[in-house]
């Protein structure tokens, strides 16, 4: 089976999958990246070694090499490339997995002006009837694409896949003694509100709970949150960090016994919330984000609360800060969630099952998990599908 990975650069949150997927095809596989990661990413510490992925080639470097892959393997998946990389395999009707976040994060006007129309038309609606899947990265891909008639009967659940790490049940019990702690990560921006969690945090602690909170990163809102935990009086209890290397934030969930994802609509995934499960961290999701309703069960792997209702997020971080058996069995139904579903591993397995029963004209999908069906969820019951 030749493969192509086609997207616009290699993540840490694609890698592992690239790298099992490797395992298994060998030389068949090659990945091929259309542009360089941008100055955020890398100031995040997301840059990766080229050198170190093997089949890793970059489309300038050799674009008559690159385009002929991409015609001719028998299977391309395809995340942030331009359409452009794919026009003549479409038009040829090869097999081809799209995998996307969602279309109209910004409102679902676009869909409907005579712009866009004509631009998703010849984007997705033409190849309807080809063999052209979707790969849902976010629950509200589905519905999303679901509007303007794309891909019937062709959605199916998908994700990033960051590296799965293994702990014994006493590495998951091992969360250190003395003060809660609770932890917020990422890019400091409106949409995903840290905010909200500085808000939650800081009525917990006024009602006595002993918590110690990290937030690690910064953006256009971190002068913002700088005022407001001098507002709360918390200067000696949250712990303010810059963006750090990916392995760092791991091990900082590892110590932490919470972790608040408090992200909107805007919120495609958000890899952080499986990077968090798999470290056995008691998870409170806003139900924005687009991995929260495929990786989430409100009160039996983690807690969800309505995308920008503070109060309820409040509510659910006192429950486990009251309750540290159940932010104890909540990690660990988190941890075997990603350890059995969720993992890069899986969804090898899973993706070269599917790709070789649509190669013989056969017909795969999982019960559940990666490349189940992707169910058409409206974001405003978004909430209700982790019930």
């Amino acid at each position: 089976m030749n493969f192509v990975f086609l997207t616009n650069y290699m993540t840490h949150h694609q890698l592992p999958l690239y790298r099992e997927l490797r395992k298994v095809l060998g030389e068949e596989l090659c990945f091929i990246a259309t542009d360089k990661m941008e100055e955020e990413r890398l100031n995040m510490g997301w840059s990766l070694k080229e050198e170190d992925i093997a089949g890793y080639m970059f489309m300038d470097d050799d674009v008559g090499k690159a385009e002929k892959l991409i015609r001719e393997s028998d299977v391309v998946l395809c995340g942030g490339a331009d359409d452009y990389f794919l026009r003549e395999r479409l038009d040829a009707k090869k097999f081809t997995l799209r995998y996307y976040e969602r279309l109209f994060k910004d409102g679902y006007w676009h869909a409907f002006t005579p712009k866009s129309f004509s631009k998703n038309r010849n984007r997705h609606v033409r190849f309807k009837n080809d063999p052209v899947y979707l790969l849902c990265a976010g629950a509200y891909v589905a519905h999303d694409f679901n509007l303007i008639g794309a891909y019937p009967d062709k959605k199916f659940k998908w994700g990033y896949f960051p590296e799965f790490i293994e702990y014994s049940d006493d590495e998951l019990k091992r969360k250190t003694p003395g003060s809660i702690k609770i932890l917020w990560t990422g890019r400091m921006i409106d949409w995903k509100h840290p905010e909200h969690a500085l808000y939650a945090v800081a009525k917990c602690i006024k009602r006595g709970f002993d918590i110690s909170f990290t937030m690690i990163g910064e953006g256009d809102m971190s002068a913002r949150i700088d005022e407001m935990i001098k507002e709360y009086g918390l200067e000696g209890t949250v712990i303010r960090r810059p963006f750090v290397a990916p392995a760092e934030v791991r091990e900082e969930m590892r110590r932490s016994d919470i972790y608040l994802c408090t992200s909107d609509f805007k919120e495609g995934w958000g890899a952080v919330v499986n990077e968090a499960m798999n470290a056995g961290c008691a998870v409170v999701g806003s139900s924005g984000a687009g991995a929260v309703p495929f990786l989430l069960k409100h009160e039996v792997n983690g807690m969800v609360y309505p995308s920008g209702e503070k109060e309820i997020l409040t509510e659910a971080v006192s429950a486990l800060c009251e309750d540290p058996m159940l932010r104890f069995r909540l990690g660990k139904e988190a941890y075997n969630t990603i350890a059995s579903e969720w993992n890069a591993e899986e969804a090898c397995r899973r993706l070269l099952s599917f790709c070789d029963a649509v190669l013989k004209g056969e017909y795969f999908t999982e019960d559940e998990g990666p490349l189940s069906k992707a169910e058409v969820i409206r974001p405003k019951e978004g909430w209700m599908n982790c019930l």
